[in-house]
């Protein structure tokens, strides 16, 4: 039904290649499709590497990884969104139980393994062409609807048949069905088929089980579908905790009088979801300035859950050159920095020269002696910066 799209705060994919692939229509793939279901602050959560193609659908996308669950195997899960930002949204306890996943009492983006920000409007999806309906009137592009409902615990007779179906052919009719006149089934019969203008409707009954099963096809005349089973099944003496129903989209009837009016009210309808007024995010400007650099290591650091925090920054041959140390000393969690500068050799030496080898192994000796030193003497160091300016 239409009311569902816009109206889901979460949608849980689990489905297989064969059917993420198939289309809707021709604007809309599954994934497309089972997207305009979420409210706008809602989020898709499609288990496997659907990293790339969920990151395609929504601004911010976020992929968990698992190893060892349930013993050897690895999961993997994605997570798409347009307003809930995985990145920086303050986590909240559902009270979720679980059976095999230990709760995460560390840092909070401990599981995640890859996140996106991506840009809408860079990607072209902020097209005028993108909000429009995506209800294909052509007729190529028609379908009908299938719905399988089985009644059990019927009260009313189903037996003579031949009453039966005339009495449910009342019940279409009443239900703004156009019945075609045809002539009524043997009472001795046990199914029938009701031809109508708008599709058809199969009966099949087993009268010592007081079952019926209806099948009603509709190739127009969609809106109607619910109310004609609620009234098919009042008719047969039974109700909904004695019925079950599913729908199945299939292929559709050319020459409907009613396609115009039901294309409109059947199906996703488009809606921009995307963040396209290119707020808060960068399209413009210099990715190797100063402010540029200052703002990815504010938004690094920031990430360190602790107080106090020790930091140490690798440097080129000489401190005037760090950029990064500024950033580092004057951030809030930072509570003292030590510098390591290259080694003096190792910057001046080619990195084709003959002993380049064992000049970068005493570079490295000597660095794993100050940061054990430091370590030792300050406690477990909280980050490691390594500077532009660093020869790695």
């Amino acid at each position: 039904p239409r009311d569902y799209f816009s109206s889901f705060d979460l949608v849980l994919i689990d489905l297989s290649e064969t059917v993420m692939s198939l289309s809707v229509n021709k604007k809309l793939d599954v994934f497309n499709a089972l997207a305009l279901l979420l409210r706008p602050d809602g989020i898709m959560v499609k288990n496997e590497l659907y990293l790339e193609k969920i990151s395609e659908l929504f601004d911010y996308t976020a992929q968990i990884y698992v190893p060892d669950l349930p013993i050897i195997c690895d999961q993997v899960v994605v997570m798409g969104s347009n307003t809930v930002d995985f990145f920086r949204q303050e986590r909240k306890d559902h009270a979720v139980g679980t059976k095999l996943l230990e709760p995460n009492e560390k840092h909070r983006l401990e599981l995640f393994h890859d996140y996106r920000r991506t840009s809408a409007l860079e990607d072209g999806k902020c097209d005028a062409d993108e909000a429009e309906s995506s209800d294909d009137n052509s007729p190529e592009g028609r379908s009908s609807i299938l719905m399988v409902a089985e009644v059990e615990n019927t009260t009313v007779p189903l037996k003579p048949f031949g009453g039966l179906v005339t009495k449910l052919v009342q019940v279409l009719k009443d239900g703004g069905m156009h019945p075609n006149d045809t002539t009524p089934p043997d009472d001795g019969a046990a199914a029938t088929v009701i031809p109508m203008t708008e599709g058809h409707v199969t009966v099949r009954v087993w009268p010592d089980l007081k079952y019926c099963a209806l099948d009603i096809h509709l190739w127009s005349s969609f809106n109607k579908m619910e109310h004609l089973r609620d009234e098919l099944v009042k008719a047969l003496g039974s109700d909904h905790s004695s019925l079950s129903s599913y729908r199945i989209v299939t292929g559709g009837m050319r020459g409907t009088s009613t396609w115009d009016e039901d294309h409109k009210i059947i199906g996703p309808l488009i809606e921009q979801r995307r963040n396209c007024d290119g707020v808060d995010y960068v399209r413009e400007g210099d990715l190797n300035s100063k402010e540029t650099h200052d703002i990815i290591m504010d938004e690094a650091l920031g990430l360190i859950q602790r107080d106090s925090a020790l930091a140490a920054v690798l440097c080129g041959p000489t401190k005037e050159d760090c950029k990064s140390l500024e950033a580092v000393s004057r951030h809030k969690t930072i509570d003292e920095v030590i510098v390591i500068p290259t080694c003096t050799e190792l910057a001046a030496a080619s990195e084709f020269s003959e002993n380049i080898g064992d000049i970068m192994m005493e570079c490295e000796k000597e660095m794993l002696k100050v940061l054990r030193a430091f370590a030792s003497s300050k406690g477990s160091i909280s980050a490691i910066v390594v500077d532009p300016s660093a020869p790695v």
